[in-house]
């Protein structure tokens, strides 16, 4: 039985995720990286790489695929709290100091499902 080797999953910390932001808004505003469709040219997550390494010496996220996970999680979290706090959603606040959708358990569970 063959089994595939994965590369370990990686665990972002927080200077890695706020440097990550940061690299992502920079890259927007350099010319030449957005397609005319609003997209990112390819070659985007090498250079997101590049740019996180050159900001965080430290930083371990080598893999364009960990930068292409972690977008797609930004991605469904960002559209979960658009649909919560959209018109069809009612009952869920926003708390600008903790920085977090409140509601009641009840409704979050129901909406949940």
């Amino acid at each position: 039985m063959t089994t595939l080797s994965r590369a370990p999953k990686h665990v972002w910390t927080k200077e890695e995720e706020d440097t990550f932001v940061e690299c992502l808004v920079d890259l927007v505003s350099m010319e030449g990286w957005k397609s005319n469709s609003g997209t990112f040219r390819p070659g985007y997550l090498a250079q997101l790489v590049r740019m996180m390494t050159k900001k965080l010496p430290g930083c371990r996220v080598r893999a364009t695929t960990a930068i292409d996970c972690r977008i797609k999680t930004l991605k469904r979290t960002f559209q979960a709290i658009v649909e919560m706090r959209g018109p069809a959603c009612s009952g869920f606040d926003c708390n600008d100091d903790a920085k977090c959708i409140i509601t009641e358990k009840e409704l979050f569970d129901n909406w949940v499902r």
